[in-house]
């Protein structure tokens, strides 16, 4: 299977890209995976993603290159893409270039399953990706960050994928049911990284505190350790400090009974 990450620019560094080096050098052990990157704008990236993953850009943003697609005159021309804050206000703004060079990447590519990794690429595939690829968006930070118009341009494009993947089961299910229609909204962790080295640390810490002592059996496979259900582990108390749609989480209702 080939699968194709759409990256803004996979030449900086961020959450966003490190967690996309991780998930594609992971994939790369069973798939042919390739990171397409709207920018170039160094020589060679900051973060390595490995001698099985693909890289290759659309537009070249190195000025001093003899293939610098700045001049270009659909460069200083107005994007069609909705506007997405994160990008558009800065130096790597959509331009109609910009609109022209992933449509014809889209139009054109073989692979199985495209990702894209934030607003405007999820705006891209929904409108040029084919019925031939699975589509899917995938976001990178809590939909209440973003502002009320661009979640609402997000939304709307969902009907153009596959499936729409959240940092939090919270967001997926407060995404509208008009943009699930035919997205399946799904949940994944705030951000994909490597297993700690202080692993051992970790799970412990990650135990509730009437575990510590040692007196239940760990899980084999996990390693944490498992509550019995006959002496489940007290809860945190008190008011919870979730707010908007976290606050509707079974856990916060059961605080919120708890401490009234």
């Amino acid at each position: 299977m080939k699968i194709t990450f759409l990256l803004y620019n996979a030449y900086g560094i961020g959450g966003t890209i490190r967690s996309t080096v991780n998930l594609s050098r992971a994939l790369s052990a069973r798939h042919e995976v390739e990171i397409v990157s709207v920018h170039r704008t160094q020589d060679e990236p900051r973060l390595s993603f490995g001698p099985d993953v693909r890289l290759t850009s659309l537009l070249d943003w190195r000025p001093d290159s003899a293939g610098y697609d700045g001049a270009t005159p659909a460069a200083s021309e107005p994007s069609a893409i909705f506007h997405d804050p994160g990008v558009a206000n800065g130096p790597l703004a959509p331009s109609r270039l910009t609109d022209e060079r992933i449509a014809a990447h889209l139009q054109a590519s073989d692979a199985d399953v495209i990702i894209a990794t934030r607003p405007a690429l999820v705006g891209y595939l929904a409108r040029h990706g084919s019925d031939r690829q699975l589509r899917i968006g995938q976001e990178h930070v809590l939909l209440q960050m973003h502002s009320e118009q661009l979640g609402t341009d997000q939304n709307a494009a969902l009907d153009g994928l596959d499936a729409f993947v959240t940092v939090s089961a919270a967001d997926a299910d407060d995404l509208p049911r008009r943009a699930t229609g035919h997205a399946h909204a799904h949940h994944q962790h705030p951000e994909l990284h490597p297993r700690p080295r202080g692993d051992a640390v970790h799970r412990r810490l990650a135990q509730p505190s009437s575990l510590r002592a040692g007196s239940s059996p760990s899980n084999a496979t996990t390693g944490f350790s498992t509550p019995s259900p006959r002496s489940p582990p007290a809860g945190p108390t008190g008011p919870c400090a979730c707010t908007g749609a976290a606050a509707r989480r079974p856990h916060c209702a059961s605080r919120s009974r708890d401490s009234a």
